[in-house]
């Protein structure tokens, strides 16, 4: 039972697996983790010096990317190809539109939203945009601003984009790969053993496994902080390793499941889980402020859409474009070809318009309902002096300034157990969606109802949970942003790869059509 559990049903055919750019990519993590653990605080400096040339230096192209991916999307969703279907007919979609958006905003999202939801505000509170004055009214409103900007439009968008040419070359090019290289083939060749096409699936691996651990990572010390909390137990590595496991066995049985049964059902209780908990809050707590909050914001966001989408402070009166806006274009950069490759697996059927529209605002939207409420929340307690979490988080850490955020709620412990799970489930999705997804990439290949053996994705889900042990024992942003920002730079330039081959198969397809129907 043991075996066909692990390997698959002996009587049906699975995709054979492709060991050398799994031995690839684990010897370079493995490589990453050791230095690590045995060199931290050269790690740590050297995170510094790269996030100041790669940021600071060149922070501006990531600006310039957002737009023309905006812009791009925007041409390709109203233009001529936006009705093409990708794969078969209408008829052919297998999952209802809830289940589909649920699964794209797990992936997309996973446990960073949460925490970055209750805590950003205050980041950008203190140290704001313009040169306003730090805990202001102003920095505030601003700060909710950038908030619901980096969670929204510009994200989604490099998302949904990177999706297209990955489901157009699987479900129309019906090429028998789902890896990042065989969007490339009119490019690079259509051999995928190619040495080119290697090396784009490997950085693939390895840029995808580095950054899922490093945002793991940042809810590893909450979900520990909350344990601490409830049991009265020390908080200490020996927990935060607990708390992995707890994660490993959920989405491990998830993933024993497979996509319908297990990361559908996973993602639709997580989605149902979290939003509970955001109406919970609304209600409990300031909900006319949120409610007023949220709405001055948005429209703000909206107003001022162009202006954060292109301020440099050129005249070098902040660095906030560059430690923010283009961290965020950043990561989404390097998550994009990950939830591109799941956003393609389940959206056979859906028009090219369907998934860049109604993914990219079901996610936007999905974000800001979680960053107005929660975000909104927060502010309240610290603009009217009910609970200083500035103070807490200047003086301990992130993790425990979130938990105090809602000492202020109606049964305290049971709302900091309600997030633990939220926490935990989350996890357990992106742990489940990244291993599918690289498990998916590393096949030599897939048809479109086939899923890779259990052990496939068991490989990639130990090397994804030794990861976050790494990130945490060193601790700290900086090695997380790091890891984020150097995996965008070869993400990009495959991003870039991915939508000039795309536009090559689409206009041969176009121009082979119409070839044809003059023929006839």
């Amino acid at each position: 039972m043991l075996k066909t559990l692990l390997l698959g049903d002996p009587t049906k055919n699975s995709p054979s697996i492709d060991w050398l750019s799994i031995l690839v990519s684990s010897f370079f993590v493995f490589i990453v983790i050791g230095n690590i653990v045995i060199y931290p605080e050269a790690v740590n400096d050297f995170s510094l010096m790269i996030m100041d040339v790669l940021l600071i230096k060149f922070g501006s192209v990531y600006l310039f990317l957002g737009i023309i991916v905006s812009l791009f999307l925007l041409w390709l969703a109203f233009g001529k190809y936006g009705d093409v279907v990708l794969g078969g007919s209408s008829k052919s979609i297998e999952f209802s539109t809830f289940s589909w958006a649920s699964m794209i905003f797990c992936a997309g999202i996973g446990s960073s939203l949460f925490y970055w939801a209750s805590i950003e505000v205050i980041y950008h509170y203190i140290s704001p945009p313009y040169g306003l004055e730090a805990g202001s009214q102003a920095a505030a409103s601003v700060g909710m601003e950038y908030a619901l900007y980096f969670w929204g439009l510009p994200g989604w968008s490099i998302y949904t984009l990177c999706s297209i040419p990955i489901a157009y070359s699987f479900h129309v090019m019906k090429r028998p790969y789902l890896t990042i290289s065989s969007v490339c083939h009119s490019i690079i060749g259509s051999n995928e053993r190619s040495w080119k096409a290697r090396v784009i699936n490997i950085i693939f691996s390895v840029s995808l496994i580095l950054a899922s651990g490093a945002s793991i990572s940042l809810s590893v010390p909450l979900i520990s902080n909350i344990f601490s909390q409830l049991f009265n137990i020390e908080h200490n590595f020996s927990l935060d390793i607990f708390v992995i496991l707890i994660t490993t066995i959920i989405f491990s049985i998830s993933l024993m499941l497979g996509l319908k049964n297990g990361i559908k059902r996973l993602s639709n209780m997580n989605v149902i889980l979290l939003f509970s908990f955001v109406l919970f809050v609304f209600i409990a707590g300031p909900t006319v402020f949120i409610f007023n909050f949220g709405l001055e914001s948005l429209g703000a966001m909206f107003s001022n859409y162009i202006k954060m989408s292109t301020w440099t402070s050129s005249f070098g009166q902040s660095d906030f474009p560059f430690k923010w806006t283009a961290f965020y274009l950043a990561w989404w950069f390097v998550y994009s070809p990950f939830v591109a490759i799941f956003i393609a697996k389940i959206s056979k059927g859906r028009t090219i318009k369907q998934i860049l529209i109604t993914g990219t605002l079901i996610g936007s939207l999905s974000s800001w309902l979680c960053i107005i409420v929660l975000g909104g929340y927060t502010i309240n307690l610290n603009i009217f002096d009910i609970a200083d979490t500035v103070s807490v988080l200047q003086s301990t850490n992130a993790s425990t300034a979130i938990i105090s955020i809602y000492n202020n709620l109606p049964g305290f412990k049971i709302v900091i157990a309600v997030i633990a799970i939220i926490c935990i489930i989350s996890q357990a999705s992106t742990f489940d969606s990244v291993s599918y997804v690289l498990a998916l990439s590393s096949c030599k290949e897939i048809k479109e109802n086939e899923e890779p053996k259990n052990l496939h994705k068991f490989l990639f889900s130990f090397l994804i949970s030794i990861i976050p042990l790494g990130f945490v024992f060193i601790g700290g942003l900086n090695i997380l942003q790091t890891s984020l920002i150097l995996a965008s730079v070869p993400i990009v330039l495959i991003y870039i790869l991915m939508l000039v081959s795309f536009l090559k198969d689409i206009k041969n397809k176009d121009t082979a059509s119409v070839s044809h129907s003059d023929e006839n």
